[in-house]
């Protein structure tokens, strides 16, 4: 069911957190199932517009699915996030353990604990709910794994291109539409 896949994740997410320096990065590294469940998470966690207009709604029964859901979410939600902010840190502040700077970098890319579209998620996901803590990760990430900057422009591309190709097919799919009522 819903509230044991939730439970469990709950309880990963939080085994993790609480993982000294060294275990945490090699679970994160190493463990795919990790980064699976957070890459899940990611993709496919309701977006906080999408809940608000749900929450907002007249129907009485599908806004208290959403209240109820979303008070599941933000703490899942939140844990998600924490993690990843631990992500974004070589150094341990408790221990003073650390990464190199290329090691971290290298490790991080290969092993893709992040990338351009996970960035967008990460974004759409917690940027309403913390503007500086969001800011803070991605800055973060992007100063220490200076090759993220090579992928958004290709990224920047392909959604320049999607975004071209649905206003060709939106104008020309009108344009049909019109041209079918002024014949009638």
């Amino acid at each position: 069911s819903r509230q044991q896949v939730v439970a469990m994740m709950r309880s990963d997410l939080e085994t993790l957190l609480a993982m000294p320096f060294v275990p945490f990065w090699r679970q994160m590294l190493h463990d795919r199932s990790v980064r699976t469940m957070i890459d899940s998470f990611l993709a496919h966690a309701r977006r906080p517009v999408a809940a608000m207009l749900a929450a907002a709604s007249r129907n009485e029964e599908r806004r208290q699915r959403a209240l109820d859901r979303s008070d599941v979410d933000q703490g899942i939600s939140r844990l998600v996030f924490l993690v990843l902010h631990r992500c974004t840190r070589r150094t341990d502040r408790d221990t003073q353990q650390e990464m190199s700077e290329e090691f971290y970098a290298q490790s991080v890319y290969n092993a893709w604990l992040f990338d351009v579209a996970k960035v967008l998620d990460i974004c759409a996901l917690f940027r309403l709910s913390s503007p500086d803590a969001t800011h803070e990760l991605v800055a973060d990430l992007f100063r220490l794994v200076p090759a993220y900057w090579d992928d958004v422009g290709p990224a920047v591309s392909i959604i320049r291109d999607a975004l071209d190709e649905m206003r060709t097919r939106l104008v020309t799919g009108s344009n049909t539409r019109a041209s079918s009522a002024a014949a009638k």
